[in-house]
């Protein structure tokens, strides 16, 4: 008669674009596994798990976590549960292990209907590899349970684990992925652009635009940061993507600094979108005559001067440097002519 072994277990999440999906221990509704994804959750043990009998090939089951995950193609596949970290039970001179069991079955919840695929065990690391999937969205299912090495069946096993799958049964070809930034002047059109998924949902920042195209076509008025959500198989991967809208600035290429309050400073329009923009303004021999850091109304402006001194008509050369953030932009450079 054996007794109620327990389970603890652990996932850590590998694939950034992958969703952590809440543990599960019905076996109506057992834990979503995708390509390379962990779940960084430590859960509890498996008491009153979602199977609570059974005899398979390699060992009998009081209660198992049950996981599941569905093929993208034909071909095969891996099942690699690793770190295991068992208790000795009651007694340190026995050992625990983990014991894993891959299967298909209509009735996930009775065992009677299970078609067995693999069934190994092991105390620190299982592989179990060329496992095949015959075609596309096939489900399978994990079993994994804890147990007693020597003598078996007389105390509850307690093991942290990792589990993943991998191979190309399970692995999205191409693989799901978003061009993750975007540098756009203001009013282009852009494209956005994600691969890899059978559906697409697009959102911005506000929930103001949605599509479902995999390639949506946009005129963004501002930065935006732009959440896309792709369906592969049963998995639901999702990636961010940063669309950074240039504005541009328009240096004015002459003014009459000459105290008559018109045009009186040299105007650099939309200047306040750059707000740690850097500003140099040289002379026809390569000598600074102006810099500030920003530009702005006032006293920040240029007004022809260097030092408080009228400098003498003629053309002067600038040098604009925008430093946005997260926008590596050339400097801007032109000329611009004091007109007494």
């Amino acid at each position: 008669m054996s007794s109620r072994r327990t389970l603890k277990y652990s996932l850590t999440a590998l694939c950034t674009l992958c969703i952590a999906l809440t543990q599960a221990q019905d076996c109506n509704d057992p834990v979503q596994l995708c390509f390379q994804e962990m779940n960084n959750e430590t859960e509890g043990s498996t008491d009153d798990g979602p199977i609570t009998t059974g005899s398979f090939s390699c060992f009998d089951v009081d209660n198992a976590s049950m996981y599941t995950f569905e093929s993208v193609s034909a071909g095969p596949f891996d099942v690699v549960v690793s770190q295991i970290d068992c208790e000795n039970g009651t007694d340190p001179l026995f050992g625990n292990e983990i014991e894993v069991l891959v299967f298909q079955a209509p009735n996930p919840c009775a065992p009677a209907t299970y078609t067995e695929l693999a069934c190994q065990s092991g105390t620190s690391f299982i592989d179990i590899d060329n496992l095949m999937a015959a075609d596309s969205a096939e489900t399978f299912y994990i079993l994994v349970d804890g147990s007693l090495i020597s003598p078996p069946n007389i105390a509850a096993a307690s093991c942290d684990y990792t589990i993943q799958i991998a191979g190309v049964a399970v692995e999205p070809d191409p693989p799901f992925s978003a061009t993750p930034i975007y540098n756009v002047p203001f009013g282009t059109e852009v494209v956005l652009n994600a691969s890899g998924a059978n559906e697409y949902l697009w959102t911005d920042e506000f929930g103001a635009f949605v599509d479902t195209l995999a390639n949506p076509t946009i005129t963004p008025l501002d930065t935006m940061v732009y959440t896309v959500t792709g369906q592969v198989g049963s998995c639901t991967l999702e990636a961010q993507v940063l669309v950074n809208v240039i504005f541009d600035i328009f240096p004015y290429n002459a003014f009459t600094p000459n105290g008559d309050m018109i045009h009186d400073y040299w105007e650099i329009l939309q200047s306040d979108l750059y707000p740690t923009m850097d500003v140099r303004v040289y002379s026809r021999w390569g000598q600074q005559v102006y810099r500030s850091t920003g530009y702005g109304e006032g006293s920040q402006r240029w007004d022809g001067r260097k030092n408080g001194t009228p400098l003498p008509a003629g053309t002067y050369y600038y040098v604009i440097e925008l430093n946005r953030e997260g926008f590596d932009a050339p400097a801007i450079t032109g000329s611009v002519a004091i007109i007494y």
